[in-house]
């Protein structure tokens, strides 16, 4: 967005685009309105995903923190870029609101990979619980009689 020079395209307005909802056809106001929408989306989604878990999933306190961190930290970065929008901020403020983003991705990318941990567990203890079959005696014995 800074790169671009399309961070302020929008003027010092937030959440609207020089008074408008729909922002002027330039390249710039396109960039920065679309960075606007994605992530407002991934606020969305982030309190979806908080809801999701703590909902079906509350055994499962490390997702349920991942989920809670991806939450705080979207909404923290959010407020800093609408700040940023509106006052001129120091580098080092605009360091800390990338940090923050990275922390919120960071976040958001355990707690995808713990789902799919998860969800790959419960499919392999179903699985077993499928193919599970009682011991024969005769192995049974042969166990024993090996152990010994």
């Amino acid at each position: 967005m800074t790169k671009t020079g399309s961070g302020l395209e929008c003027g010092n307005e937030w959440p609207l685009c020089h008074g408008k909802l729909i922002p002027a056809y330039t390249i710039g106001s396109m960039i920065e309105y679309t960075h606007r929408l994605f992530s407002g989306l991934a606020g969305l989604f982030s309190l979806a995903s908080m809801f999701a878990f703590w909902r079906y999933a509350r055994t499962r306190r490390d997702l349920l923190g991942y989920a809670f961190m991806t939450l705080v930290f979207v909404i923290v970065q959010g407020g800093m870029g609408a700040l940023a929008v509106i006052k001129s901020q120091s580098a080092a403020v605009m360091a800390l609101h990338m940090g923050f983003s990275l922390i919120a991705f960071s976040s958001a990318m355990m707690l995808a990979l713990g789902t799919k941990r998860w969800h790959e567990a419960r499919e392999y203890d179903h699985k077993l619980e499928a193919q599970k079959k009682p011991v024969s005696k005769a192995f049974r014995n042969l166990t024993c009689f090996t152990a010994i």
